[in-house]
């Protein structure tokens, strides 16, 4: 079997829209940045699997969790790479020092981010998880969104998405902890209201895990994943 690889190096590509709505891409659109330009002070960023990132604000993005390859463990770090409204990189990737209960380390989860705050749901380290925090970019407070405790939701649930959209949050898909296999429930609670409880909604037509979703106009787009 091959070695799996890690990378900690960033490749990016520009994308244009044109009028007519047709994506236009330069003829050499990928770039490979410099390592020494994200990498900040030592041990800050790491070669890291199964973590999300985020844009928080025109010049900042956020990651949060993952696998480290170095440490062969999860971990529950937030970090912030600062760019300028151009694109150009600022500073290299800075821990940030949070408030409030740490979250437990994680991978594979899903996370979105609404209104100032990024939501973290599910995802697997030594076992699958099944709550839902918060973290408060302006406070710098993580919290937890409500008790998971209650069978009914979404349940422990790895490799799924989160995704936000009218005041909800949809978590569709994944593996699920009780059963092992790719899951095609669709579940929803109000951002505002947690203690409402999660929503059912119809199942999709497929079982997916490790796939993407996005909400464009006013639908729940999934692509591709696995069903395994």
């Amino acid at each position: 079997m091959t070695d799996e690889k890690f990378f900690m190096e960033e490749e990016r590509v520009l994308i244009r829209s044109e009028s007519d709505g047709v994506v236009s891409l330069p003829s050499s659109p990928w770039e490979a940045v410099p390592l020494d330009e994200i990498s900040g002070q030592p041990g800050e960023q790491k070669c890291v699997a199964g973590g999300q990132m985020f844009q928080q604000s025109a010049t900042q993005l956020v990651s949060f969790g993952g696998f480290v390859q170095e440490t062969k463990q999860c971990e529950p770090e937030l970090r912030v790479l600062m760019v300028s409204q151009v694109g150009h990189y600022v500073s290299g990737w800075k821990r940030v020092q949070t408030k409030g209960a740490s979250p437990h380390a994680r991978a594979n989860f899903g996370a979105a981010v609404a209104h100032g705050k990024l939501y973290v749901h599910g995802g697997s380290s030594d076992a699958y998880h099944g709550d839902m925090v918060v973290y408060n970019f302006e406070m710098g407070v993580w919290s937890k969104f409500r008790d998971e405790t209650a069978a009914h939701g979404p349940g422990a649930v790895m490799s799924h998405t989160l995704s936000y959209h009218a005041g909800r949050l949809y978590s569709f898909g994944g593996v699920k902890g009780s059963t092992g296999k790719s899951s095609s429930e669709l579940w929803s609670i109000a951002v505002d209201k947690p203690d409402n409880g999660w929503v059912k909604h119809a199942d999709a037509p497929t079982s997916r895990s490790d796939h993407s979703a996005l909400v464009w106009n006013n639908t729940l787009n999934v692509f591709f994943g696995t069903d395994g």
